[in-house]
């Protein structure tokens, strides 16, 4: 009965366990494999054999071994394949989070989002009452030429940051920063909501002059600042006019939101022709001031400039430059914030 037990099965039972070594799966198979010859074995007697018995036993527990290193290995590749999704996610996740705010920084909070549906190139809309404001630095090229570039960006960072944190503290989400070009800026505030000026109001002249004002004013303050710092001082020309304009969103490979339209181009030739320090706007933005009177600027008055000759305007425009009188103790006026 020792001998009567077929050597192939060795062979058979050996090349499993090898095998179990590479292949998961197998491991469990030839754990029942060696379980069921080693009770056939048994049976037949073959188990007096100590032969047999050594080798049967060895190979029990090399399996044990073995399933349990495999099960091991591929655990640690689960868990560390996981920290890698956990990782990959996070990232991404961050990237999203940047990526919308740098275009909150450029657009609308609700427009940002219809971003994510809408697939067309361009975008555009027209909006028939807007108020748009252009400043620009009197003197930047000769400025530039004695000035090194270093200081040169910290003053334009400090003159920028100080105007969104007074259009942020004039009209939070109505008045909207459209862009900076070199020593410009342009902002806009609309008086008609589309899908694409979502936040409107019917003061826009109004918010819009404000914020010329009260950057005049916070001019002042930030020179001193400057002058201390050993910086060299700003001189600036504000211009607002209003009228219709196109709004939209170019997004070929630099997203771009934008106004478009002979009211920005205006905007701009009445900054040019002011004088140094004073907000100089059009007979259009008087008109919708007069129409939509907002409290708390009694002490806003406008008066009468030198016309402005306008290509493609029928006849020149008229133009005002907007003073502010001193309250009766001699103090600055207040101005109001919030929309209205």
């Amino acid at each position: 009965m020792t001998d009567s037990f077929p050597q192939g099965i060795l062979g058979v039972l050996v090349l499993l366990h090898a095998t179990s070594c590479v292949l998961f799966p197998v491991a469990t198979l030839t754990s029942l494999i060696t379980l069921t010859v080693f009770s056939l074995w048994m049976i037949s007697g073959s188990w007096h054999s100590w032969n047999a018995r050594v080798l049967v036993t060895v190979l029990i527990v090399a399996q044990g071994v073995v399933s349990h290193y495999i099960t091991e290995r591929q655990l640690r590749r689960t868990f560390a394949l996981g920290e890698c999704l956990v990782s990959k996610r996070s990232e991404l996740l961050k990237e999203e989070e940047a990526s919308k705010h740098l275009l909150l920084s450029l657009m609308p909070p609700s427009l940002v989002e219809q971003l994510h549906t809408i697939t067309d190139v361009v975008l555009s809309a027209s909006v028939k009452k807007a108020s748009v404001l252009v400043t620009d630095i009197v003197g930047f090229t000769a400025l530039c030429n004695v000035t090194p570039p270093p200081e040169i960006v910290l003053l334009l960072d400090r003159l920028f940051s100080l105007v969104d944190e007074l259009m942020y503290e004039q009209a939070r989400g109505v008045l909207q920063k459209l862009k900076t070009l070199g020593d410009c800026y342009v902002a806009v505030c609309f008086g008609e909501s589309t899908c694409f000026s979502p936040n409107c109001t019917p003061t826009h002249a109004w918010q819009t002059v404000l914020l010329g004002l009260r950057l005049t004013r916070g001019l002042r303050t930030l020179n001193l600042e400057l002058a201390r710092a050993g910086l060299p001082t700003i001189k600036m020309r504000v211009g607002v006019h209003s009228g219709p304009v196109v709004v939209g969103v170019m997004r070929m490979r630099r997203i771009t939101y934008d106004c478009w339209g002979p009211t920005v181009e205006i905007a701009d030739l009445l900054q040019a022709s002011g004088d140094v320090g004073a907000l100089h706007i059009s007979q259009d933005t008087y008109a919708e001031l007069l129409a939509h009177p907002l409290a708390g600027t009694e002490h806003v008055h406008c008066k009468p400039a030198p016309d402005l000759r306008v290509g493609g305007h029928a006849g020149d425009l008229k133009t005002f430059t907007v003073m502010v009188s001193p309250t009766k103790e001699g103090g600055e006026v207040p101005f109001p914030c919030g929309v209205k």
